[in-house]
């Protein structure tokens, strides 16, 4: 496992390489705004199913995708409904992720990240990243990486460090086929908000 120390001076490089490494279907470890982040390339189901190996997660339930803007939603066959896009003008980038259906009637979650790295590592690689915490389904994420490591079913090609995460966990907003929105799971975003924003 190749492992990076993320740096102002060094990113860069480490973008350009974590980019090459992604399309040549590796999975890795990624900083995010909330936990650590086991990711892929989205697209890739080789690599999608060795996230579930490493976490020893159930195949019946989803992964999240993290994008770098709104309209990059269609490449996973997600209409931007006049509800979706309010709430990713006022939520996004940041700890919300947004449960939806796909054409196909699938609920899919998508968010945007507030990590500007990631943003624009997902700009150079020009596809969603897959995404979940990094750690052992079933287990709470962690803040500090250490202990991550310790819960996975095994290693990732790569390591991109900074620290550990004190951010606070996500919202869930779902969206329904009809454009209803309904607020999940709070976080930092009440249910008022959420209604204030929708009736704007």
């Amino acid at each position: 496992m190749l492992e990076y120390e993320l740096t102002s001076e060094a990113e860069d490089v480490i973008r350009n390489d974590i980019t090459e490494r992604l399309n040549s279907g590796e999975v890795g470890i990624i900083p995010t705004d909330t936990v650590y982040g086991l990711v892929c390339a989205s697209g890739d189901e080789t690599a999608k199913e060795r996230i579930y190996e490493l976490k020893d997660r159930p195949s019946d339930q989803p992964l999240q995708y993290l994008l770098s803007n709104v309209d990059q939603a269609k490449q996973l066959n997600i209409e931007v409904t006049p509800n979706l896009r309010k709430i990713a003008d006022a939520f996004w980038p940041g700890a919300l992720t947004v449960v939806i259906q796909d054409t196909e009637g699938v609920y899919q979650g998508i968010r945007i990240p507030k990590h500007g790295f990631i943003i624009t590592l997902i700009e150079k690689l020009n596809r969603p990243l897959v995404a979940t915490s990094a750690n052992r389904h079933g287990v709470e994420p962690s803040e500090s990486l250490d202990q991550s490591f310790m819960d996975l079913n095994g290693d990732p090609d790569f390591l991109v460090m900074e620290g550990d995460n004190k951010a606070p966990s996500s919202a869930v907003i779902k969206i329904s086929s009809n454009d209803e929105v309904e607020l999940i799971r709070e976080g930092l975003i009440t249910k008022e908000t959420v209604e204030q924003i929708i009736s704007a």
